[in-house]
């Protein structure tokens, strides 16, 4: 699934489990391309991007800061954007965003799409699943006539791959440093707790780095490319890895197994309803 993806399904978890929210949400699985025949209608036709969230009154919002900014800026339930740090803490997300999040999607593209076409059959099933069932077939038939090739173009796979691994290590090391610097806690420091910058550290890399309570989002690591597997246990070793994982283990409340993952969850009538649609 995707990375940006995962990071507004955890706000939204957060949210619907909070006991003073009135938030409650659906997601609306889709893989890669086949996604925009939901989103596109769903906004109106001004967008075609996933993670996009629909709601009962403001309509559709897409964009992972975006929607994390406009649900989870409330000291009343989820507060990810603390005051005095609020705006440190968007210029991290913003950061994190453009060199881990887009540049782990480029690396773990890179070696699952790769001119053998050895990974295909894994590629196929992690970006399909909790897809309808008619979608991971068309989208694995699809993929080798054509669609890793306009992925892989439409994202510069080719061209930024090979270095990708290499940012990736070096966001870490910095993120390393910055924890080593404060106390280790939070990126923020203690005093400010977990944020949306802690949440996207540990969200953007999560199909890299396994955490456990992503079992029903990964599948085994034995089907994956070597080189994403090592990447990971390379990277779980670091400070920065280590503390995604604690994120997960302390602040990601429990993701649903098998189909459970689209399922309504409805605790009152007066709740507010969003629909979370997704790329996987």
């Amino acid at each position: 699934a995707s990375n940006y993806v995962e990071k507004v399904r955890w706000a939204l978890d957060l949210l619907e489990s909070h006991p003073h929210s009135p938030v409650y949400y659906t997601e609306d699985c889709h893989p890669p391309a086949l996604h925009a025949f939901e989103t596109v209608p769903a906004s109106g036709d001004r967008a075609s991007q996933s993670p996009m969230i629909v709601t009962d009154d403001r309509g559709a919002l897409w964009g992972s800061d975006a929607i994390l900014r406009e649900l989870c800026s409330d000291p009343d339930t989820v507060d990810l954007y603390p005051e005095p740090v609020g705006g440190e803490v968007r210029d991290m997300e913003t950061e994190l965003g453009e060199r881990l999040g887009s540049t782990a999607r480029c690396f773990g593209y890179y070696h699952l799409l790769d001119d053998s076409k050895k990974y295909y059959g894994a590629a196929s099933k992690f970006l399909t699943l909790h897809s309808p069932a008619v979608e991971r077939k068309l989208f694995a038939s699809m993929l080798d006539r054509g669609l890793a090739k306009a992925m892989k173009r439409a994202m510069t796979v080719d061209e930024l791959g090979a270095a990708s691994g290499r940012e990736i290590r070096k966001v870490f090391e910095q993120m390393s440093h910055r924890l080593d610097s404060n106390g280790g806690e939070y990126l923020l420091g203690s005093q400010h707790g977990f944020t949306a910058a802690d949440l996207a550290l540990a969200a953007l890399s999560y199909f890299i780095l396994r955490p456990p309570e992503m079992g029903p989002l990964l599948i085994d690591e034995s089907e994956m490319p070597r080189e994403l597997v090592e990447l990971g246990h390379e990277l779980r070793g670091t400070v920065a890895g280590k503390h995604a994982l604690r994120m997960y283990r302390e602040h990601r409340p429990a993701v649903p197994s098998s189909d459970g993952i689209r399922k309504i969850s409805i605790r009152r009538a007066n709740q507010d309803n969003v629909s979370l649609n997704s790329r996987l």
